[in-house]
């Protein structure tokens, strides 16, 4: 059976569920509450695994698990889902990364409404970009790096004392990159996500080291919030350092075999 078959299984149960259900006596119609929830969440799940079939068959199956881990992990309840601007786009934020589907080629859930004004963001950070390219890392540099030192935190720290790090830095390890521009700091872990929303994304900074980093595709783009970070910290510290050798090339060359 696939997908689209088990869907209108599950909604054909759920129809004479429900149906079954308002046949009963009003005090006993929450004894089935839980029940319900079992389907709502099982017709969910095949939902969005009918979106991830269709986004893997169109060639986009990174970009959409990407996508889905930004909504998942949205700071505020009303951000889980994405929606459509003015123009059609498909946009979403978790807070602190936006992005922006301009020409979606993969569907994602979507509210009936728009939860934040997003694009005035994005138009404000647009407008005050600097004209050259960002010089910014390989994707896949900067993916070996954030498993790397994610490991030297949890080899270093206890669970508690990692918990205690996280809590402090808006649940995430502190683990930085310092662009060379402007001097914005942004999570890695942020930065990762936007990348692979945005593979093909050519990345501006402002001249402001507080405003959002913008990065540009074909057919997405995203904005990244700067984080702000002590300057005399360990971190800011490692941040400046490693950015730049991951920038030029010679991170990896410098650590012993």
């Amino acid at each position: 059976m696939n997908i689209s078959s088990m869907i209108e299984s599950i909604n054909r149960i759920d129809s004479e569920t429900s149906d079954a259900i308002n046949k009963l006596d009003e005090n006993t119609r929450f004894l089935f509450n839980k029940l319900l929830a079992e389907i709502e969440s099982f017709k969910k799940a095949l939902i969005n695994e009918q979106f991830r079939q269709n986004a893997s068959r169109a060639g986009y199956n990174t970009e959409y698990k990407a996508a889905c881990r930004l909504l998942k992990n949205a700071a505020r309840d009303d951000l889980h889902l994405a929606w459509k601007n003015e123009k059609g786009q498909v946009c979403a934020c978790d807070g602190f990364t936006g992005i922006r589907l301009t020409e979606p080629k993969y569907a994602l859930p979507l509210l009936d409404h728009q939860a934040i004004d997003l694009d005035a963001l994005f138009d404000k950070t647009i407008s005050g970009i600097s004209a050259e390219e960002e010089n910014m890392p390989d994707y896949s540099a900067l993916k070996t790096y954030f498993k790397t030192v994610t490991a030297e935190f949890k080899a270093k720290h206890s669970s508690k004392t990692l918990s205690a790090i996280k809590s402090c830095h808006n649940g995430l390890l502190p683990i930085y990159y310092r662009f060379e521009t402007n001097g914005a700091y942004v999570s890695v872990e942020y930065l990762l996500t936007a990348i692979e929303i945005v593979p093909d994304a050519k990345l501006f900074t402002t001249p402001s080291a507080f405003t959002p980093v913008y990065l540009k595709g074909e057919n997405a783009e995203a904005i990244v919030l700067p984080v702000r970070v002590n300057a005399d910290s360990e971190y800011s510290s490692r941040a400046n350092a490693d950015s730049a050798a991951l920038r030029s090339g010679t991170y990896f060359s410098t650590i012993p075999v």
